[in-house]
């Protein structure tokens, strides 16, 4: 695993084989879902109660 920063956001973010195994996982899930914006995701109660079992903050 490794932080990378994101070019377009200036923010860093997971990079790497695990973030991609993760991300892959939340899809298949229905934790995350595509949204109206390209390359975005939105993240469903299903997705927002994982995120909280962890202790990961998540906005609103």
């Amino acid at each position: 695993m490794r932080l990378c920063n994101d070019w377009t956001e200036r923010v860093p973010h997971l990079a790497g084989p695990f973030a991609n195994a993760l991300l892959k996982r939340l899809v298949e899930t229905h934790a995350l879902v595509p949204h109206c914006i390209p390359r975005a995701l939105r993240l469903t109660p299903k997705g927002r109660a994982f995120f909280e079992r962890l202790r990961v903050p998540v906005p609103f």
